[in-house]
């Protein structure tokens, strides 16, 4: 909820520079009685500029931290589950397996949504395996 609320104020934000734009260069072309509001026009660009960066960088922060979560209890849900499902021959192949497979699976399902876990989607129906 929380992300979806500094999204919303990004994109708010994100809007308000080119209005402020536009002032800035209206002000300019009224001549030099109207320069003082052209100044704050830009301190107001400033502040809106450093508020969009802030908000984008927490907003990223968040959606990563959210994916890594999901990532985290996939691979411990597959981790778990492939604990009560798959025989096991030796103690060495269990070890084996039980490093190789969550990941992988998790990776496979990753791709399958449209997301690797690095942030660039293959798609629905990759054939990567």
């Amino acid at each position: 909820l929380t992300t979806g609320v500094l999204k919303l104020l990004y994109d708010g934000v994100h809007f308000v520079n080119p209005f402020l734009l536009s002032r800035i260069i209206h002000a300019i072309g009224q001549g030099p009685d109207a320069a003082n509001m052209a100044y704050i026009y830009a301190g107001g660009l400033v502040l809106t500029s450093f508020s969009e960066a802030l908000l984008f960088a927490h907003y990223n922060r968040r959606g990563f931290r959210t994916g890594m979560r999901v990532r985290a209890a996939l691979i411990m849900l597959i981790y778990d589950k492939s604990l009560r499902t798959l025989p096991w021959t030796t103690p060495e192949s269990l070890e084996r397996q039980l490093s190789s497979r969550p990941e992988t699976r998790c990776s496979k399902f990753m791709a399958w949504v449209g997301g690797d876990g690095k942030g660039k989607g293959k798609g629905k129906g990759s054939s990567e395996d």
